[in-house]
Protein backbone atom coordinates (compact mmCIF):
# COMPACT_ATOMS: atom_id res chain seq x y z
CA UNK A 1 0.00 0.00 0.00
CA UNK A 2 2.98 2.36 0.19
CA UNK A 3 2.73 2.83 -3.61
CA UNK A 4 -0.56 4.74 -3.38
CA UNK A 5 0.88 7.84 -1.61
CA UNK A 6 3.89 7.74 -3.94
CA UNK A 7 1.62 7.74 -7.00
CA UNK A 8 -0.24 10.80 -5.74
CA UNK A 9 2.97 12.79 -5.92
CA UNK A 10 3.12 12.33 -9.67
CA UNK A 11 -0.53 12.99 -10.57
CA UNK A 12 -1.03 16.08 -12.76
CA UNK A 13 -2.29 19.13 -10.83
CA UNK A 14 -1.07 17.83 -7.49
CA UNK A 15 1.67 19.80 -5.80
CA UNK A 16 3.83 18.95 -2.86
CA UNK A 17 4.68 22.60 -2.14
CA UNK A 18 4.97 23.16 1.59
CA UNK A 19 3.57 26.72 1.55
CA UNK A 20 0.18 27.37 -0.07
CA UNK A 21 1.40 30.79 -1.33
CA UNK A 22 4.88 32.33 -1.53
CA UNK A 23 6.56 35.36 -3.03
CA UNK A 24 9.58 37.61 -2.69
CA UNK A 25 10.65 38.55 0.83
CA UNK A 26 11.38 42.11 -0.34
CA UNK A 27 10.68 44.25 -3.40
CA UNK A 28 11.92 47.74 -4.20
CA UNK A 29 10.30 50.46 -6.29
CA UNK A 30 11.06 54.04 -7.27
CA UNK A 31 8.89 56.94 -6.11
CA UNK A 32 6.43 57.93 -8.89
CA UNK A 33 7.11 54.59 -10.59
CA UNK A 34 5.51 51.17 -10.30
CA UNK A 35 6.40 47.74 -9.02
CA UNK A 36 5.08 44.24 -9.63
CA UNK A 37 4.99 41.37 -7.16
CA UNK A 38 4.58 37.74 -8.27
CA UNK A 39 3.16 35.34 -5.70
CA UNK A 40 3.13 31.70 -6.82
CA UNK A 41 0.67 29.40 -5.11
CA UNK A 42 -0.06 25.70 -4.91
CA UNK A 43 -2.40 24.53 -7.70
CA UNK A 44 -4.91 23.16 -5.17
CA UNK A 45 -5.79 26.80 -4.34
CA UNK A 46 -6.71 27.68 -7.94
CA UNK A 47 -10.42 28.33 -7.34
CA UNK A 48 -10.00 30.52 -4.26
CA UNK A 49 -10.01 34.32 -4.16
CA UNK A 50 -6.58 35.95 -3.70
CA UNK A 51 -5.89 39.35 -2.17
CA UNK A 52 -3.20 41.97 -1.40
CA UNK A 53 -3.19 43.25 2.16
CA UNK A 54 -1.20 46.13 3.75
CA UNK A 55 0.02 46.39 7.34
CA UNK A 56 2.81 45.05 9.53
CA UNK A 57 0.42 42.97 11.64
CA UNK A 58 -1.25 40.21 9.62
CA UNK A 59 -4.31 40.11 11.87
CA UNK A 60 -5.14 43.79 11.27
CA UNK A 61 -3.86 44.38 7.73
CA UNK A 62 -6.06 46.30 5.29
CA UNK A 63 -7.17 44.49 2.12
CA UNK A 64 -6.33 46.83 -0.78
CA UNK A 65 -7.53 44.65 -3.66
CA UNK A 66 -8.97 41.19 -4.22
CA UNK A 67 -9.65 38.83 -7.13
CA UNK A 68 -13.08 37.37 -7.77
CA UNK A 69 -11.81 33.75 -8.08
CA UNK A 70 -11.38 34.26 -11.84
CA UNK A 71 -8.43 35.31 -13.99
CA UNK A 72 -9.97 38.75 -14.57
CA UNK A 73 -7.69 41.74 -13.90
CA UNK A 74 -9.02 43.89 -11.05
CA UNK A 75 -7.85 47.53 -10.63
CA UNK A 76 -8.50 49.93 -7.77
CA UNK A 77 -6.73 53.09 -6.54
CA UNK A 78 -3.47 52.50 -8.42
CA UNK A 79 -3.25 48.81 -7.48
CA UNK A 80 -4.11 45.86 -9.73
CA UNK A 81 -4.30 42.11 -9.13
CA UNK A 82 -4.60 39.18 -11.52
CA UNK A 83 -4.77 35.46 -10.80
CA UNK A 84 -3.09 33.37 -13.51
CA UNK A 85 -4.86 30.07 -12.90
CA UNK A 86 -2.78 28.25 -15.52
CA UNK A 87 0.64 29.04 -14.03
CA UNK A 88 -0.75 29.50 -10.49
CA UNK A 89 0.69 32.98 -9.92
CA UNK A 90 -0.97 36.03 -8.41
CA UNK A 91 0.40 39.24 -9.95
CA UNK A 92 0.03 42.49 -8.01
CA UNK A 93 1.07 45.84 -9.52
CA UNK A 94 1.29 49.09 -7.58
CA UNK A 95 1.51 52.30 -9.64
CA UNK A 96 2.33 55.96 -8.91
CA UNK A 97 4.35 54.92 -5.88
CA UNK A 98 5.00 57.32 -3.03
CA UNK A 99 7.36 56.93 -0.10
CA UNK A 100 4.31 56.35 2.12
CA UNK A 101 3.71 53.08 0.20
CA UNK A 102 6.76 51.56 1.90
CA UNK A 103 5.30 48.98 4.28
CA UNK A 104 4.71 45.29 4.94
CA UNK A 105 2.22 43.69 2.53
CA UNK A 106 0.74 40.21 2.27
CA UNK A 107 -0.15 37.95 -0.66
CA UNK A 108 -3.05 35.91 0.67
CA UNK A 109 -5.69 33.34 -0.22
CA UNK A 110 -9.20 33.71 1.17
CA UNK A 111 -10.81 30.63 2.64
CA UNK A 112 -13.01 29.67 5.55
CA UNK A 113 -10.93 29.77 8.70
CA UNK A 114 -7.27 30.78 8.59
CA UNK A 115 -6.17 32.44 5.30
CA UNK A 116 -2.80 31.24 3.94
CA UNK A 117 -0.54 34.27 3.43
CA UNK A 118 3.01 35.36 2.65
CA UNK A 119 4.78 38.52 3.89
CA UNK A 120 6.36 40.94 1.38
CA UNK A 121 8.41 43.94 2.51
CA UNK A 122 7.95 46.85 0.04
CA UNK A 123 10.64 49.56 -0.03
CA UNK A 124 10.29 52.79 -2.01
CA UNK A 125 13.35 54.78 -3.10
CA UNK A 126 12.89 58.55 -3.49
CA UNK A 127 13.25 60.12 -6.91
CA UNK A 128 16.70 61.57 -7.47
CA UNK A 129 16.26 65.23 -8.24
CA UNK A 130 19.02 67.69 -8.88
CA UNK A 131 18.78 71.12 -7.30
CA UNK A 132 21.60 73.56 -7.85
CA UNK A 133 22.25 76.48 -5.56
CA UNK A 134 24.91 79.09 -6.18
CA UNK A 135 26.30 81.79 -3.94
CA UNK A 136 27.72 84.80 -5.71
CA UNK A 137 30.23 87.18 -4.17
CA UNK A 138 30.62 90.59 -5.78
CA UNK A 139 34.19 91.81 -5.80
CA UNK A 140 36.15 94.44 -7.60
CA UNK A 141 38.10 93.44 -10.65
CA UNK A 142 41.14 91.31 -9.77
CA UNK A 143 40.20 90.65 -6.12
CA UNK A 144 39.97 87.10 -4.79
CA UNK A 145 36.47 85.66 -4.99
CA UNK A 146 34.98 82.36 -3.79
CA UNK A 147 31.94 80.75 -5.37
CA UNK A 148 30.22 77.66 -3.97
CA UNK A 149 27.96 75.30 -5.91
CA UNK A 150 25.90 72.75 -4.03
CA UNK A 151 23.92 70.00 -5.78
CA UNK A 152 21.33 67.95 -3.94
CA UNK A 153 20.49 64.57 -5.42
CA UNK A 154 17.34 63.40 -3.69
CA UNK A 155 17.43 63.28 0.09
CA UNK A 156 20.47 61.05 0.40
CA UNK A 157 23.26 62.60 -1.63
CA UNK A 158 24.87 66.02 -1.69
CA UNK A 159 27.83 67.26 -3.72
CA UNK A 160 29.57 70.55 -3.11
CA UNK A 161 32.38 72.29 -4.97
CA UNK A 162 34.16 75.51 -4.10
CA UNK A 163 35.99 77.53 -6.73
CA UNK A 164 38.56 80.18 -5.78
CA UNK A 165 39.28 82.63 -8.59
CA UNK A 166 39.92 86.27 -9.44
CA UNK A 167 36.84 88.42 -9.88
CA UNK A 168 36.11 88.97 -13.58
CA UNK A 169 36.40 92.35 -15.29
CA UNK A 170 33.06 94.15 -14.90
CA UNK A 171 30.96 94.29 -18.06
CA UNK A 172 31.07 97.42 -20.23
CA UNK A 173 27.80 99.28 -20.20
CA UNK A 174 26.69 101.12 -23.30
CA UNK A 175 23.85 103.59 -23.33
CA UNK A 176 22.14 105.53 -26.05
CA UNK A 177 22.99 109.09 -24.96
CA UNK A 178 20.39 110.60 -27.31
CA UNK A 179 17.46 108.71 -25.77
CA UNK A 180 18.83 109.32 -22.26
CA UNK A 181 19.02 113.07 -22.84
CA UNK A 182 15.62 113.08 -24.48
CA UNK A 183 14.18 111.14 -21.55
CA UNK A 184 15.74 113.50 -19.04
CA UNK A 185 14.54 116.52 -21.00
CA UNK A 186 11.04 115.16 -21.20
CA UNK A 187 10.70 114.06 -17.58
CA UNK A 188 12.59 116.68 -15.54
CA UNK A 189 13.47 119.53 -17.84
CA UNK A 190 16.66 120.37 -19.71
CA UNK A 191 19.95 119.06 -18.43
Amino acid sequence: MWLFPALLLFLPGFSTAQDPITGPDMVRGQQQGSLTVLCPYDSSWKDYEKYWCQGADWSTCKILIQTDASEQLVKKDGVSIRDDQTDFIVTVTMEELSTSDADIYWCAIERTGYDPHFEVNVNIDPVLTTTASTMENFSSYGEDQTSTLTCLLGSRFQAQDTLNHKAPRPPTLKADVTSLALHETYSSGPI
